[in-house]
């Protein structure tokens, strides 16, 4: 029974990692914060930022999906799994039977490590331009987009021009575009 066990195992490891994937996406600030991003409403700004690219617009529209179909999945094959394992407690299946439906049910997992996979791809990619958009997002880059921003109603250039010099008189030269707005 050795060899139904260790089957038994890994569709349990499987499934934990499936599980401990999914979770990632709703705990993880990281990925998380992307729930609150449309990212076709912002890519202008993502482009100016070298973040935006379709990988990234698709990661983020479709992880949603995949989650939904890979924690169904999970559901029905752990379902399948706990009849299994009592059938083999409850009755005395031969070794053969319990091995072979122990396999069948391992080959019905083969979509999970494909959606699995998926998954782990959108997670980096998500992680990935998280990051870029925090590395992007200097005082130099905001004030520059800002300024561009702006220059649409003369109300905002006033308006950015005002916050600039405060903002310019309050830190240090540093953390200032070259020019000052006067």
């Amino acid at each position: 029974m050795s060899t139904s066990n260790d089957t038994i195992k890994a569709l349990k490891s499987l499934f934990q990692q499936c599980r401990s994937e999914m979770n990632m996406f709703i705990t993880e600030p990281l990925i998380k914060q992307w729930d609150n991003v449309d990212i076709a409403e912002q890519m202008p700004f993502l482009q100016d930022i070298s973040v935006y690219d379709d990988e990234l617009l698709n990661a983020s529209k479709n992880n949603q999906k995949i989650r939904i179909i890979l924690l169904q999945e999970v559901t029905k094959r752990e379902n399948q799994l706990s009849n299994l394992q009592a059938d083999i407690t409850l009755s005395n299946l031969p070794e053969e039977e319990t091995h072979r439906n122990a396999l069948k049910l391992q080959s019905d997992c083969a979509t999970l490590q494909s959606h699995l996979y998926t998954l782990q791809q959108y997670r980096k990619i998500l992680t990935t331009n998280a990051l870029r958009v925090h590395e992007g997002l200097t005082l130099h880059t905001v004030f520059t987009l800002a300024e561009r921003e702006s220059t649409r109603r003369k109300k905002k250039k006033e308006l950015f021009e005002t916050g600039f010099n405060l903002s310019c008189s309050i830190t240090n030269a540093g953390n200032c575009p070259e020019k000052q707005i006067t």
